[in-house]
């Protein structure tokens, strides 16, 4: 009797340990769950504030981008009635009464340039590089060019034609300084031309540069 007594102690004292045991999990299992929801409240708050971060950011965006596309539209529209009142208002022709020409190597240039040109070709043929071209041309040569280039010849701007050509009077070839290079027979029409790799590495030896918009024009100045 004395040792079923004892075993119905302990079976009772596991028992309320176990008991004592599942309030505790429970208790963890409710605090946990607590902070879960919590973390996932946190957690939504976060995501909506960043979207809204992101939508704000988006819109300021494209405020910015349209505001800069404004302002760029006016300079390039400033620019343009500048560069239009310069060219009317303080443009003078470039050509003179008389250029004294020479010819050299097929192309005709100004007298003052004509020993640097040959030595320009000469050079470029002992390299392998055939050059040829046409320099002086005169006012009503680059009249004809306007009306073969231009939409208007009479009022069209240089860069409304194509290619881009000067008005009478403003052209360097004009003056005999500008050559419109060949190569092989060839206009020089691309910067990868042997012709034009040649130039880029040695004209400026000789007193010549490139116009950036035409591989094939070279001058003095290089306008």
């Amino acid at each position: 009797l004395v040792q079923a007594r004892k075993t119905a102690e302990q079976a009772a004292q596991d028992a309320r340990q176990r008991q004592a045991d599942a309030k505790t999990k429970l208790a963890d299992l409710a605090a946990a769950q607590s902070r879960q929801a919590d973390f996932a409240s946190k957690l939504d708050d976060r995501i909506e504030t960043g979207l809204s971060e992101a939508a704000g950011l988006a819109q300021l965006d494209a405020s910015l981008s349209a505001k800069l596309a404004q302002e760029q539209a006016a300079l390039v529209r400033l620019q343009s009635r500048s560069s239009s009142r310069a060219s009317s208002a303080t443009a003078a022709p470039r050509t003179s009464a008389t250029v004294p020409l020479r010819t050299v190597g097929g192309i005709t240039v100004n007298a003052s340039i004509a020993d640097q040109v040959a030595a320009l070709l000469a050079a470029a043929a002992a390299d392998g590089i055939t050059l040829g071209g046409s320099g002086y041309r005169d006012p009503a040569g680059q009249t004809a060019l306007r009306e073969q280039n231009c939409p208007d010849p009479a009022n069209s701007s240089p860069s409304a034609c194509q290619p881009p050509t000067a008005r009478p009077g403003f052209s360097m070839h004009e003056q005999g300084l500008a050559i419109d290079f060949t190569y092989a027979g060839a206009v020089i029409s691309s910067r990868s031309s042997p012709g034009f790799l040649w130039l880029a590495a040695n004209a400026a030896r000789f007193g010549l540069h490139n116009l950036p918009s035409e591989p094939w024009h070279w001058s003095t100045t290089g306008d």
